[in-house]
């Protein structure tokens, strides 16, 4: 759980226990960057999986779903676990364009679309591709561990829907 503003949260507190047990959850915690970025790393392969699998079916608006809302956030944590930018780190995308270099603003921008089936499988191939490059950061820096074989696996079966 986050408060932003304890003081906010707290109705009444008589004994300022609750107040300094709310005041704990000012800052969202981000663990360690090498523990995070391989938490990062799974649920991407996880979810991009699924998304391969829920595009072979021919379920656009689920597939533009889990792109969205479960693919994206955790690419944004994962660059900015990377970069080194966790301010933002429950709602990875808020102030995005001023926490961030413009090219990674722009593959962003790549990993989205609408509902279309074309632009949706697109960015689908687009967004792998830029997880792939986000895990090959996170490996050579902190010595994630990265499942090559289901990596090309998930790569080929997007390339194949093409």
């Amino acid at each position: 759980m986050y408060f932003p503003h304890p003081d906010k949260a707290v109705l009444l507190d008589r004994t300022g226990r609750l107040t300094e047990a709310a005041r704990a959850l000012v800052a969202p915690s981000v663990s360690e960057p090498a523990i995070t970025a391989q938490q990062r790393i799974d649920e991407l392969t996880n979810w991009t999986l699924a998304l391969a699998h829920v595009l072979d079916r021919g379920e656009l608006a689920r597939a533009h779903a889990l792109l969205t809302n479960m693919v994206a956030p955790q690419q944004l944590q994962l660059l900015r676990v990377l970069q080194e930018s966790t301010t933002h780190w429950l709602s990875p995308s808020r102030a995005l364009e001023q926490d961030l270099p413009a090219e990674h603003v722009a593959r962003y921008a790549a990993t989205t679309a609408s509902m279309a089936e074309h632009a949706l499988r697109a960015a689908a191939r687009s967004s792998w591709a830029w997880s792939r490059e986000l895990s090959a950061q996170a490996a050579g820096r902190w010595g994630c561990r990265v499942p090559a074989s289901l990596h090309e696996k998930i790569a080929d079966r997007l390339n194949a829907q093409s």
